[in-house]
């Protein structure tokens, strides 16, 4: 018969002698007198799931029990593992160590005290392991009486089975499949989960309803903050005395929600009056920039006046110059288009009563004239600049013959410059007449569009301005500064108009609305069981708060929209805000994901394993105690 050294070594005799009181060293060193074990139910098979049907609870409570009694008392739990390991560690020989760990046994003798304690404790944990398990009725007990804690045997179980099989082996998948089926920590881990997702949630609706304001710049500006920031702290004047609504500064950043919240602000009551004076006080920036071209009322006329008195004295004085006809005259008139303006030419100096003979210059002056007209008329750019090429040519021919003319023609251009800047800048002043139409809030529409295209249209500009075509670009009749005044107020309604275009997309993308945005995150919210305290003081705070947030916090936002600068300090706000948010997000994201990846990689079974060293550990501490 085998020696049992459990019996021999440790266990109490069962039978005395005759005539002899057996001496029970567990009683007397370890173990306190104890009754009798009551004798345990026998389960037959379809007995078993009714009873694990009532016991669910009980064993649940003792399971769930044990994982939070390990998780809230690290220290204690690591000590119990501390010492199991430590008495396996002892009661393994050299061979079995070195066999199980692949590394020699460390090297530190073992007392004979030691070696019996590393023998007790196997044993109990032996008669554990054999009180659930050690037969098909121990099995069936522990089913019935300790469901969850089978399940967590059952899933190590299974983990085992599926580390052990090939991998992607059909075995793997199934073992791996039932371990996750039958692990009951699936619930704590989904409630870690559902914890820490609403720690995150609730943490963002508390800041949320704290500070509202912050919250909606960071919902409107999303990832473009920076780009939203960096364009309010760096918003260019265009035009001398047109500041831009928070709406046109962040055009550059090409965010359509923000567009579309901050222009939003315009229809808030009580700040939509004052960005509309904003929109006007543009606007009469842009006409006194352009009417340091356009001229005041009046001007105009009167330079005009000026020219035509001052020519009635020029010309007539050139035209009684006497010049003889050349070769390079002859030459000039056999060119088509100028043969073609001689018949209604002659109309004219005949009507005049003169001939070439009698007043060569004024005769060749009609010519040149009916040329410009012809000019100004001809559709074709081609045929125009040949025509106008030809006429230059009869002008220099005639400047050359005529210091008179030359004389006549320099001033007439002198008194023209102005006059002609006047002209175009008239023109594209009425380019920058608003439309007056009316949108939903009462904002005058500028027809930016127009005044753009006219600028980009230089030559058709200037010829229907000015009446002459040699003019092709802004420079060959405005100075430097005036083409810059020019370009700054088609700079100022172009982001105008980009500013709409970006709000009219942002709305359809369901951008914020500045009247009503508080609303959004003082809705009463709903949450979890696990977070009924937080949800519960949200709300309360909603209710407190509400009635008096929305219109107060609208007004504050919504002024704070018609100065870049103060938006600029309140995005600044916001997203220092959102950063510390996100800080707190983050590390209750982190310490769940901790969590779960702590509960997920121990496996069940190792909890009731724990429990029965922690039982034994605890046996021990009692009989040293009761000594």
């Amino acid at each position: 018969m085998a020696k049992d050294i459990f019996a021999e070594d440790f266990m109490p005799s069962t039978q005395p002698s005759k005539g002899t009181k057996s001496k029970d060293i567990f009683a007397e060193d370890f173990v306190p007198s104890a009754p009798a074990e009551p004798v345990k139910r026998q389960y037959t098979f379809l007995e078993t799931f009714p009873a694990a049907a009532s016991n669910i609870g009980a064993s649940a409570e003792k399971f769930y029990g044990g994982v939070k009694e390990a998780i809230m008392n690290p220290v204690q739990t690591g000590k119990s593992i501390a010492y199991a390991g430590q008495q396996l560690m002892n009661y393994m020989t050299p061979e079995a160590y070195t066999e199980a760990t692949g590394a020699p046994i460390p090297l530190r003798p073992f007392s004979a005290e030691e070696k019996r304690e590393a023998n007790r404790f196997m044993s109990q944990m032996k008669n554990a392991f054999l009180d659930r398990y050690g037969g098909y009725e121990e099995a069936k007990r522990t089913f019935a009486e300790d469901p969850v804690g089978f399940a967590a045997d059952l899933s190590t179980f299974f983990s085992a089975g599926a580390t052990a099989a090939p991998k992607a082996s059909v075995a793997a998948s199934t073992l791996n499949k039932l371990s996750r089926i039958s692990d009951p920590m699936n619930l704590p881990i989904m409630g870690v989960k559902v914890a820490g997702k609403s720690g995150v949630a609730i943490t963002d609706l508390i800041s949320n309803v704290l500070d509202p304001k912050s919250a909606a710049l960071m919902e409107s500006a999303g990832d473009k903050a920076p780009d939203i920031l960096n364009a309010l702290a760096n918003v260019e004047t265009f035009v001398p005395g047109s500041k831009p609504l928070v709406s046109q500064a962040v055009a550059p950043a090409r965010s359509g929600t923000f567009t579309a919240f901050a222009e939003s602000a315009e229809r808030v009551p009580g700040v939509g009056e004052k960005a509309l004076q904003r929109r006007m006080e543009q606007t009469q920036a842009q006409r006194e920039a352009l009417r340091t071209i356009a001229g005041e009322p009046g001007q105009l006329e009167s330079q005009l006046a000026t020219r035509k008195a001052q020519s009635a004295i020029d010309y007539p004085e050139a035209f009684r110059d006497m010049v003889r006809a050349d070769p390079t005259l002859g030459q000039l008139f056999n060119d088509p288009y100028i043969q073609r303006v001689v018949p209604s030419a002659e109309e004219l100096t005949k009507s005049r009563g003169i001939t070439f003979k009698t007043s060569p210059i004024q005769y060749l002056h009609d010519v040149k004239t009916r040329m410009d007209r012809m000019i100004t008329d001809e559709p074709d750019k081609i045929v125009a600049e040949q025509m106008l090429k030809k006429r230059d040519e009869l002008v220099d021919w005639m400047i050359t013959k005529s210091p008179n003319y030359k004389k006549a023609r320099d001033t007439f251009a002198k008194n023209s410059e102005g006059i002609d800047q006047m002209k175009v800048g008239q023109a594209l002043e009425d380019k920058l007449v608003p439309m007056l139409l009316v949108d939903e809030a009462d904002l005058v529409k500028l027809k930016g569009n127009e005044f753009g295209t006219a600028l980009e249209n230089a030559p058709a500009t200037l010829k229907k301005s000015t009446g002459f075509a040699r003019y092709k670009k802004l420079t060959d009749v405005m100075t430097p500064d005036q083409v810059k005044t020019l370009e700054g107020i088609r700079d100022d309604l172009a982001r105008d108009q980009v500013a709409k275009t970006l709000a009219t997309a942002g709305r359809k993308a369901g951008a914020l609305d500045m009247r009503n945005f508080v609303k959004t995150y003082t809705d009463e919210i709903k949450g979890p069981s696990l977070v009924r305290t937080s949800v519960a003081l949200t709300n309360d705070i909603l209710k407190r708060v509400k009635g008096q947030m929305n219109e107060k916090l609208a007004v504050e936002l919504a002024e704070a929209m018609l100065d870049p600068s103060t938006a600029a300090e309140a995005l600044k706000k916001a997203m220092g805000r959102d950063k510390r948010v996100k800080m707190i997000t983050g590390a209750i994201q982190k310490t769940q994901e901790g969590a779960t990846k702590a509960l997920r990689a121990v496996p069940p079974a190792s909890f009731n394993a724990l429990g029965a060293v922690q039982e034994y550990e605890n046996q021990n501490q009692n009989a040293l105690r009761s000594r």
